[in-house]
């Protein structure tokens, strides 16, 4: 059997302190104009994902629940193995959304993208926990935080002009597709192709 490697096993065991400290710092950098600027909203996708993976990873085996639930896989370390895990949501969970977030006062509707793609993540495990009356790891993160904090976030720009329902709806699709893309490629893996 091959080694773990820590850093593919170990990421999500460091989000909790790694969500803690970015609070802070979103907190901090924008204290000057915290109620009055959204931007901190969208920045706190960083530590609202990092909870939730935390308790996905951590607290929950979402790996082995996934392949074996979902992807209906006899083996609970494959399609979703420790790399491909840290691939999808260290990877392409953050470094996208930090890019799309960070071309925020280009168009609003970049970072949108990043809160439908929580959104998105958020209503595939409370969907799962509410329809199969089963647990889904990542299902209380995701009503009690991700749910709330979307929602917030669209009326706060909706409200102050600067977020259409047509931007909306585009994000929408975008972040639906990124979420989903990753089970597609998932799904493609477990049948060998």
């Amino acid at each position: 059997m091959a080694e773990k490697k820590p850093l593919y096993s170990g990421w999500s065991k460091i989000s909790l302190v790694a969500a803690i400290v970015l609070s802070l710092a979103v907190w901090l950098f924008s204290r000057q104009e915290f109620f009055t600027s959204a931007y901190w909203l969208f920045w706190l996708y960083f530590p609202l994902m990092m909870l939730h993976h935390f308790e996905k990873f951590t607290l929950s085996d979402f790996r082995g629940w996934i392949n074996k639930v979902c992807f209906k896989s006899n083996d609970a370390n494959f399609p979703l193995k420790d790399e491909t895990a840290f691939y999808f949501n260290v990877v392409l969970g953050y470094l996208i959304p930090l890019a799309l977030i960070l071309l925020a006062p280009y168009s609003i509707v970049f970072p949108t993208i990043a809160v439908m793609y929580a959104l998105n993540l958020a209503w595939f495990h409370i969907s799962y926990t509410v329809g199969e009356r089963a647990y889904s790891p990542g299902f209380f993160t995701s009503i009690f935080l991700l749910l709330p904090w979307a929602p917030i976030t669209f009326y706060h720009y909706v409200s102050n002009g600067e977020l259409e329902v047509w931007m909306i709806g585009i994000a929408f699709i975008l972040g639906l597709a990124m979420h989903y893309s990753l089970f597609f490629r998932m799904r493609l893996r477990l049948q060998g192709k």
